[in-house]
């Protein structure tokens, strides 16, 4: 009842995108920064891919702990969970990643690389478990919390990541000292902001349990085959061309995440809207936001395909040098794969709040059965840019199926689970 009588007032649909976006921006920006100054600070470009290869495996694992839980977990109107379930489920899945991804860096990564991605996957953890403290911020309007957090922390990460490789020359030490002060702020700010509207202790009631990882694995594997087509394409050219030319393609491509960023943070507050317009049978209201959304994204990627050509060069040489500069050809199709990554991603969310799992799924499969099949001759043929010509290809793919399922699917499945 105290917690009822004290609970912040909720905050404006346009605060809360606003707060989104410029919290998740500075923490897109402070990744960014980790790419270049393991570039500007490293012995040599060896630790860029190295970093780059360690991403790539944490964004597998990230999918695996978030499990696709946050639209399952913000669409829940009929809170057939208690918040507590989804935090007690948070722990379940972190245990199903830590299973998953040892076995996956046995049999996909060199022994050299061991230590700094395992490093990188404990990040992942902590960076990915915050997430369902910001799902109980997001179900009572109040995404200014994960705002102020994606700021601390992404700056904290920064200074932590930069003490590691400029003192102590270590990029493991380097890639710890931001698992540990991301920990810290998530064990403080995070937990004490989520209390305030709820019991955010954990709760592992077996049948709770059981039915949460039956509601979202369908989600969850769509959303893991779907991030897994990114990580194949990268890991295929590395394993072929090595971690140095592997880590000059992440330094010129880590600057365009911020068109995914902006894309995929401005959707993000509009997942409970949708959910009530699916809830109340306003399928007219559904398509309407996603037309207007990838409106907005064609918008945002075209503006950054023209600003990055005026800019990049310029911008590459200030930050890396012209060793990565000359590679400026590489931002077009970079950018044009990473706005249909973030236009992949919305429709995957968007099926997810309609309980259209299964679609989901089928249509990420495709996209990864496709990148398999393409990766490799468009490597050859068009070198680096045959990653993101692969992967355009695939989530274009991905998008045209997603937008079928949902064009005839018409009804909302949400009744049929109450």
């Amino acid at each position: 009842m105290n917690r009822r009588s004290s609970t912040p007032e909720k905050l404006s649909l346009g605060v809360n995108i606003a707060w989104n976006t410029v919290g998740s921006l500075v923490y897109v920006v402070c990744n960014w920064l980790i790419t270049v100054l393991v570039v500007v600070l490293g012995s040599d470009l060896s630790a860029s891919g190295d970093l780059a290869l360690a991403m790539s495996v944490g964004n597998v694992v990230a999918t695996i702990v978030l499990f696709k839980v946050r639209p399952v977990q913000v669409s829940d109107l009929e809170e057939r969970f208690s918040q507590a379930d989804y935090v007690g489920f948070r722990f379940v899945s972190i245990a199903i990643a830590a299973l998953f991804v040892s076995g996956y860096i046995l049999l996909t990564i060199r022994p050299g690389s061991y230590v700094p991605v395992c490093l990188y996957v404990l990040f992942k953890m902590v960076d990915s478990f915050v997430d369902v403290y910001h799902g109980v911020d997001q179900r009572n309007d109040h995404l200014d919390y994960p705002g102020i957090s994606q700021i601390l922390r992404g700056v904290l990460m920064v200074v932590a990541f930069s003490f590691g490789l400029f003192l102590f020359h270590s990029l493991n030490l380097a890639i710890f000292l931001m698992a540990v002060i991301s920990f810290l702020v998530v064990a403080t700010y995070d937990h004490s902001r989520a209390s305030r509207f709820c019991d955010v202790s954990p709760s592992f009631t077996p049948v709770k349990m059981c039915q949460l990882l039956k509601t979202c694995f369908p989600g969850f594997i769509a959303s893991l085959l779907c991030t897994m087509v990114v990580s194949f394409a990268r890991q295929e050219y590395g394993s072929e061309y090595g971690s140095e030319l592997l880590g000059i393609y992440a330094a010129v491509a880590t600057p365009t995440v911020i068109v995914q960023a902006v894309a995929g943070y401005i959707y993000a507050p509009l997942l409970v809207p949708i959910a009530r317009a699916v809830r109340e049978g306003k399928h007219g209201d559904v398509a309407r936001f996603i037309c207007k959304y990838l409106a907005l994204l064609l918008v945002i990627v075209i503006s950054a395909v023209v600003l990055f050509g005026i800019f990049g060069e310029t911008a590459l040489s200030i930050v890396y040098g012209d060793h990565i500069a000359r590679y400026h050809q590489l931002f077009t199709p970079i950018i044009v794969a990473t706005g249909s990554t973030a236009g992949m991603m919305f429709l995957q969310d968007v099926l997810v709040v309609y309980r259209k799992y299964f679609h989901a799924a089928f249509a990420s499969g495709l996209s990864l059965a496709l990148c398999a099949v393409v990766v490799r001759p468009l490597l050859v043929s068009f070198g680096m840019n045959g990653i993101s010509f692969s992967i355009t290809l695939a989530y274009c793919m991905g998008i045209g199926v997603s937008g079928m399922s949902l064009l005839l699917g018409g009804r909302s499945h949400l009744q049929s689970e109450e």
